[in-house]
């Protein structure tokens, strides 16, 4: 049954790496090109899926460990994969992919004069790489939201955030934020296949926050369930992701 191509099919329609990621997209906090020319990241993302159609069970773990460079010209700031390491490993079954082609490959962005960034260039990602993690939207939702003011040390933002400030460190703030998000959405594949699909996500997470360079560390917990139906057929998913940044 697992090697069955319509269920194959049917997987890929899950969008559950990418609702993991995709809740974030509308937090992209101002932050300021100053802050962010000449950082250099690295980026530990390890996910867990767990996905359920019929009597069909499908167990993946994919990991991806990686380091951006950030440069910034005029108004245009530019990041670059200076090196990427990707692994899944499904149903105990481990592979390594070959993502050579994709080091050095740069995403582009504007920043504006509210400082929030406006994505106008990614690099290519061949399918079968893009399937296991879509490094296209690798800086979608990259960098964190920016925390709100303080008073006095728990608040809310405009995505409906709960934020509390911890105790500094070092000269540095640090904050933990919790997001609760629920969609039902329906949609339409290949002009007539219809596509309903339920979510609901939970985060927990914490960063480290520098007053002049910005956010330094910070880590990402978030919790995904996804039921989708096509053609009648349900396909159940529970997505665990773990991101973990350091900025040298």
């Amino acid at each position: 049954m697992r090697d069955n191509a319509s269920w194959r099919r049917t997987f890929r329609l899950v969008p559950a790496c990418v609702a993991v990621l995709a809740a974030a997209l509308a937090a992209q906090s101002p932050y300021t090109a100053a802050q962010l020319d000449g950082a250099r990241f690295d980026e530990q993302v390890n996910t867990d899926v767990v996905s359920r159609s019929g009597t069909a069970d499908v167990h993946r773990v994919m990991a991806r460990s990686a380091r951006y460079g950030v440069g910034v010209a005029a108004d245009t700031v530019i990041v670059t994969a200076d090196s990427l390491m990707l692994s899944q490993t499904t149903d105990g079954a481990a592979h390594d992919y070959d993502v050579n082609g994709v080091v050095g490959g740069h995403w582009k962005f504007f920043v504006d004069s509210a400082g929030r960034a406006r994505i106008v260039a990614s690099p290519f990602v061949p399918d079968a790489i893009a399937e296991v993690s879509d490094l296209t939207t690798a800086m979608d939702d990259f960098l964190p939201p920016r925390p709100p003011p303080m008073q006095p040390r728990t608040a809310s933002d405009a995505d409906h955030r709960r934020w509390q400030r911890l105790a500094d460190s070092a000269g540095m703030a640090r904050y933990t934020w919790v997001a609760d998000n629920r969609t039902d959405t329906q949609s339409t594949i290949a002009d007539t296949v219809a596509v309903h699909v339920k979510q609901t996500s939970h985060e927990e997470s914490q960063v480290v926050w520098d007053p002049v360079r910005g956010p330094v560390r910070w880590e990402r917990r978030i919790h995904v369930e996804v039921r989708t139906e096509v053609r009648a057929r349900l396909v159940d998913a529970v997505v665990t992701q773990h991101v973990t940044v350091v900025r040298e």
